[in-house]
């Protein structure tokens, strides 16, 4: 099982991937990379929350026990409420083909949610 200091590592490198997707999608006018940015955020998110639950000795095997270990770690609610609106825009993105605008995803769900989940590192 990972530790915090590997969670913590995979954190920061999607969080990087994340705005270089961005970067590069904006440069080169290409949705997709831009929608993926949204996806690779939330698992920056996970990777925060999973570093935060390492603390207690809790390695979820899943999204549901993450979200009930969650409660029982007391994450602090607006971290879980950002990582929860991270993992629907996630789940908008992919299966609902929803597209992002790039103002938005660096604004608001980066500078904004996945900045808040990141305070748990």
């Amino acid at each position: 099982m990972a530790d915090r200091s590997e969670h913590r590592a995979q954190a920061e490198l999607n969080r990087s991937l994340a705005e270089r997707l961005l970067a590069e999608g904006r440069r080169d006018n290409d949705q997709g990379l831009i929608d993926w940015a949204v996806t690779v955020a939330f698992y920056s998110a996970v990777h925060c929350v999973e570093a935060a639950l390492a603390d207690h000795g809790l390695h979820p095997k899943n999204h549901r026990e993450r979200f009930d270990q969650m409660l029982a770690a007391r994450i602090p609610e607006d971290v879980g409420l950002a990582y929860d609106i991270l993992k629907d825009l996630s789940e908008q993105g992919r299966y609902e083909r929803r597209n992002f605008d790039p103002d938005i995803v660096e604004r608001t769900i980066l500078g904004h949610y996945l900045r808040r989940v990141l305070t748990l590192l």
